[in-house]
């Protein structure tokens, strides 16, 4: 089965309502904002591996909720010089600084006509995140865990770990 656009577009819509229960289950009704304008509310980080592959990608989240951050990303698989650009929605589950984090959304893709993969050009896939996240009010961040890497030939599971910060 090719995974096109068509497919990406039925799985990113179940994951985006999987995570819209699921924060929606999880926030507090009486606290749906921050303390404070912009405290905690910015996230940079970089992902090693994960949607690049052997790459990495340069991100930037914006907490729309204590529970909600919407993710804007770009970086390369080293290699196949493959640039990805994800863009996700994650749903964070915890108390404290130690979360549980599932996302969803899509990574668009643009192959350099190498033949690397089983397609070329530029296209869009579904992805998502299942793992665990330490992020604190400000200060560092960590991420660790599963994505379905879909923009490669073998479509398997793959491990991304993030560093960043929380401000």
């Amino acid at each position: 089965m090719e995974v096109g656009v068509r497919t990406p577009t039925l799985v990113l819509a179940i994951l985006l309502t999987l995570s819209a229960r699921a924060a929606a289950q999880v926030a507090p009704q009486a606290e749906p904002t921050f303390r404070s304008p912009s405290h905690g509310r910015h996230r940079v980080f970089l992902e090693l591996a994960g949607n690049s592959a052997f790459g990495f990608t340069v991100n930037y989240e914006l907490g729309v909720t204590r529970t909600l951050g919407v993710r804007l990303g770009y970086g390369q698989d080293l290699y196949s010089d493959t640039k990805v650009w994800p863009f996700t929605l994650a749903a964070l589950v915890g108390n404290g600084s130690s979360k549980f984090e599932l996302s969803g959304g899509v990574v668009m893709v643009e192959e350099n006509m190498s033949g690397d993969w089983d397609w070329d050009g530029t296209r869009v896939f579904a992805t998502g995140f299942i793992g665990y996240r330490f992020q604190p009010r400000s200060g560092f961040l960590f991420r660790v865990g599963v994505i379905p890497l879909l923009w490669t030939n073998n479509q398997l599971p793959w491990v991304g770990l993030s560093l960043g910060t929380v401000f």
